[in-house]
């Protein structure tokens, strides 16, 4: 099975910029993988600005969150439950964004960047058929999916996103 890290391609000025995330939500939950001190509902404000957010399919900052017009895709490959709601609000433009937060695998192991991929030495039987999992390197996340998964959400519409390979 091949394996793709997901990254943002736009710059980051075009993502939402969040209002009081440490008096919101507990990231570092996620990092030190205690998902249950997320809030089963969260609202995220964003802060205000002119110009428009782009909101991606999956947006990967502060934690990784899927757009909830992808949960069907996930569905396909056996992610069902939604874990959390995550709604990214603009007041000031009286519009809303609906995410999800999923308990997805997690691995943590160094991660190698060799330029056009990403290398781990990870027993292989782990992650076999898994479409999607958590990548650990530290303090660094990576959303990682199958190349299936991946052709599938593409297909869906996913924008907003590069991909490279994870060895």
């Amino acid at each position: 099975v091949k394996y793709y890290c997901l990254f943002h391609d736009w710059d980051e000025t075009d993502l939402p910029e969040f209002v009081l995330l440490s008096e919101t939500c507990d990231v570092q939950a996620f990092y030190r993988r205690e998902f249950w001190k997320i809030k089963q509902h969260t609202i995220l404000r964003i802060k205000d600005r002119i110009s428009d957010y782009r909101f991606p399919g999956i947006l990967l900052n502060p934690f990784p969150l899927i757009h909830a017009s992808l949960g069907s895709v996930f569905a396909c490959y056996g992610f069902y439950g939604v874990e959390k709601y995550i709604a990214l609000l603009d007041s000031k433009k009286e519009k809303a964004e609906l995410y999800h937060f999923k308990q997805f695998y997690t691995i943590h192991t160094k991660v190698e960047d060799r330029g056009i991929s990403y290398h781990i030495s990870y027993p292989e039987r782990e992650i076999k058929d898994r479409h999607m999992f958590y990548l650990f390197d530290q303090q660094t996340s990576y959303f990682v999916c199958s190349l299936a998964l991946l052709e599938s959400l593409l297909r869906q519409g996913l924008t907003g996103v590069q991909f490279k390979e994870l060895k």
